[in-house]
């Protein structure tokens, strides 16, 4: 409903207008457009009125011009007080106005406000008209001039779609991009300013002093991909100067070819006086630095294929390093990787079968007798050549079965009833009895076997890191099957996330990656020149709590860890990003459960134990009684050792005499004090290596936590455990768990990864020790899953399938290893 002062002003524009006599007014009988309640026609037609007229039209639109809907705008003169008229779009041929404007007859119109009513205007009243494309070029121009090139673009782009043709277009697209890129290099956005520059270039080459921004900026983007020693992205920015700029005569082009072709000649006679000093890591660095700077430098394939086949050299990408050490327990994803190259077994699994994982060695063949009571080892000549005896295997098989000693392992001296010489290279283990797998006991490494001096190149010796602990090379000294083109050298090179290491492999900077992140499987599977392959055997991810902690040792605690962490959501949304794999899953225990339904390799998870749910208020509630709970035991432990210690200072004073008795104050009351407040509990340092899923499945661990009230603070290290400074309550572990029947003890033992093991827990891996054949072990370690459920000695997350991926010029990697270096023997590098 219209208000009175609004309604008297429209009155009286009417009024003027039917006594005045307009240049412009609407075809239909005043006294209609009067009687509608707007006012109608006769409100609109009346410019003459300031009151009414300039009121009316000076409406501020708060939407961009671009988002409008089409329309025209026409000025009046002075006589009609230089009013302002938006219209529909006109309907004139071409959308083409009279040069100069006609100074009789008129224009039919509608107005943008009223578009359903019609109305003459005298072309002799009209100042100015301006179409809709030209306002849209105005404030193009008016948007570049003031820097804002983003919003500008719009503009210019919608006109370029729909007004291809209008006059002044093209000189404003050439105006923005010069001054976008003028703006840009100003503030030393080479990159940005780069792709305007080449757009310039193709609307207009002859646009003044473009030779010279080309050259400019071209000149810095080079330079500074030199700085970071990316000779192929500069050589790549100069040769697509040539291509993308072929009517500029760039003076700059020649020259970076120049010193391309000097740099590399540098490099080049750097490498051939390092070979022949056979110093061949420099000789290899400086061979690879020529390759970057020119690929097809004369002499360079031939001497990088020499000093291949002097000293081959494999270069690894990962994330996460690993000390080199001596598997004691089940070992984490990093320490797995790096054993197989630093303390290769005599005894390794190469892969799992039905019964178990399969066994292999390189250096001896093993014989089992019809009853499972002996275990013949027989040294290959092979092995004799390189330094091993059958009496240093012997004496160290006695150690492992002894209770005492750096070497002593408890379940192998239970199992073992005596080691004894052979003829020739033999050795014989008699067992006490059967055991389903016992060639997993003599996965003994090679360094316990020999030294260095006595069999040199069985093993890869750790040297010091390079580039600020970024190269960790792996060395085997003086391997006689050097050229046979056995890897001498590894270097695993180590990157600060996955999308940095990825970069890497497609750059052809390493020749492998140890492993792909899940979430960039799809995109690497792509890759023309990369293969991905798949591990033989899927890890554990766990939660190991401290029992340092008292927190921890309660049971409701651990369970409320387990119940607040919503790890299906974690595994599907964060770690596959949202696709589905097979393999992925979460668990209810710490054994691998198989890729597939029928995977043997899932025989010790037991399908009956159901992964907790995610139930956030039971994990608040568990944690809290949890917490009472611990405060109530350290209550009566302090109310226990203050008894006591009273007890004891009664012993030692004088007895009291019945006066003495009543002059003692009275006791105390019993009457409870006053509860004050509990403090906020402290959080908890959870501790996970520097892995993308440990990065990642961490946060989102926190971040559930957090909202149930177990704050929980990250705390990030590198290689593959945390540093003895480091104080943790929790630690965020992979574990390869890939022969659960060998690995149960050293998992959950009382000096395994767990750190503890109730009565339960000890009793049934006691039993596991007795089982027979394989379905008392399969029955038993089901029945260890389930206890380990109960109890939660750890948290159980999830499993993952993982794969690594390798260059196609690099062979012999095998289809399907358990562990990366497993065929490492095997591999060949051959030049891209």
């Amino acid at each position: 409903m219209r208000t009175f002062p609004e309604f008297a002003i429209r009155v009286s524009i009417i009024c003027m207008l039917w006594a005045c006599a307009p240049r412009w007014s609407a075809p239909h009988a005043w006294a209609q457009e009067s009687s509608t309640p707007a006012g109608g026609a006769a409100a609109a037609s009346a410019p003459a009125a300031a009151s009414g007229s300039a009121t009316d039209e000076a409406v501020e639109i708060a939407v961009p011009l671009l988002e409008r809907s089409p329309f025209d705008r026409i000025t009046l003169d002075a006589a009609n007080q230089n009013a302002v008229i938006e219209t529909v779009v006109l309907d004139l041929p071409n959308r083409q106005l009279p040069n100069p404007l006609p100074t009789t007859g008129s224009l039919d119109i509608r107005r943008l406000r009223h578009p359903s009513i019609p109305y003459t205007v005298q072309w002799a009243a009209i100042t100015k008209v301006e179409f809709f494309e030209q306002m849209l070029l105005a404030e193009a121009e008016r948007l570049t001039a003031e820097g804002k090139f983003g919003d500008a673009f719009e503009y210019l782009a919608f006109l370029t779609a729909n007004y291809p043709q209008l006059p002044g277009l093209e000189q404003a697209l050439q105006t923005h991009l010069w001054r976008e890129a003028s703006a840009s290099y100003a503030a030393k956005k080479h990159a940005e300013a780069w792709p305007a520059l080449v757009a310039l270039y193709e609307r207009n080459a002859n646009y003044p002093r473009l030779v010279n921004a080309v050259q400019a900026v071209s000149d810095d983007l080079i330079a500074r991909r030199l700085q970071d020693r990316d000779y192929a992205a500069a050589r790549t920015l100069v040769e697509a100067l040539s291509r993308s700029f072929p009517k500029l005569n760039l003076a700059n082009v020649a020259r970076w070819q120049g010193q391309f072709q000097s740099d590399a000649e540098a490099q080049l006679a750097r490498a051939r006086k390092a070979f022949a000093a056979k110093d061949y890591g420099e000789a290899r660095d400086a061979i690879a630095f020529a390759r970057s700077i020119m690929p097809d430098i004369p002499g360079g394939v031939e001497l990088w294929k020499e000093i291949q086949a002097t000293a081959p050299e494999i270069r690894v990408g990962v994330t996460q390093p690993a000390p080199p050490g001596v598997m004691s327990q089940t070992p984490t994803w990093a320490a797995a990787r790096v054993s197989d190259l630093v303390n290769p077994r005599l005894v390794e699994m190469v892969d799992f079968g039905a019964e178990g994982g399969v066994y292999a060695s390189r250096w001896s063949d093993l014989k089992a007798s019809d009853d499972g009571l002996r275990t013949a080892i027989t040294l290959k000549p092979l092995a004799v050549e390189r330094g091993l005896r059958a009496s240093t295997l012997a004496l160290r098989l006695v150690e492992m079965a002894s209770l005492q000693g750096d070497r002593a392992q408890a379940d192998f001296a239970a199992l073992t009833a005596g080691v004894q010489l052979t003829k020739g290279r033999g050795v014989e283990i008699v067992w006490r009895r059967p055991h389903v797998r016992p060639e997993a006991f003599l996965q003994i490494p090679l360094r316990w076997l020999a030294t260095a001096s006595e069999a040199p190149g069985l093993w890869f010796d750790p040297q010091p890191a390079k580039r600020d602990g970024i190269e960790h090379p792996f060395e085997r000294s003086s391997p006689p099957s050097a050229a046979a083109g056995e890897p001498r050298l590894v270097v695993e090179m180590q990157y600060p996330d996955d999308e940095s290491m990825l970069d890497a492999l497609m750059r052809n900077d390493v020749d492998a990656i140890d492993r792909v992140p899940p979430w960039q499987l799809a995109s690497v599977e792509n890759a023309a020149t990369v293969s991905v392959v798949p591990y033989r055997l899927p890890t554990v991810h766990v939660l190991i709590p401290n029992p340092a902690n008292p927190l921890l040792e309660v049971r409701e605690f651990r369970r409320a860890l387990n119940y607040g962490i919503d790890a299906e959501s974690i595994v599907r949304d964060i770690i596959l990003g949202g696709e589905t794999r097979a393999g992925f899953r979460t668990l209810s225990g710490p054994f691998p459960a198989g890729v597939t339904l029928n995977d043997p390799g899932g025989y010790a998870y037991n399908p009956e134990v159901a992964p907790r749910p995610y139930e956030p208020r039971l994990a608040a509630l568990l944690a809290g009684v949890a917490r009472t709970t611990l405060a109530k035991r350290e209550e009566e432990k302090k109310k226990a050792e203050a008894e006591a210690k009273a007890k004891a200072a009664a012993a030692t004073e004088p007895p009291t005499t019945e006066g003495d008795a009543a002059k003692k104050p009275a006791a105390s009351s019993d009457a409870p004090a006053a509860e004050t407040p509990a403090p906020p509990p402290a959080p908890l340092i959870l501790a996970h290596a520097a892995d993308p899923v440990a990065r990642l499945s961490c946060q989102t661990i926190k971040l559930q936590l957090d909202l149930i009230g177990i704050p929980i603070k990250l705390a990030e290290f590198k290689g593959s455990a945390p540093p003895a400074e480091l104080k943790y309550d929790l630690l965020y572990a992979e574990l390869a768990v890939w022969e659960p029947v060998y690995d149960a003890r050293r998992l959950l033992g009382a000096t395994g990864v767990a750190g503890r093991a109730s009565a339960m827990m000890a009793a049934a891996l006691d039993q596991l020790d007795r089982a027979e054949n394989w379905n008392q072990a399969r029955d038993q370690l089901r029945e260890i899953h389930r206890i380990a459920h109960y109890d939660l000695p750890l948290i159980p997350l999830w499993q993952t399938v993982n794969h690594f991926a390798h260059r196609k010029s690099l062979s012999g990697v095998g289809a399907s290893p358990v562990t990366l270096y497993q065929n490492l023997a095997n591999w060949r590098k051959s030049i891209e």
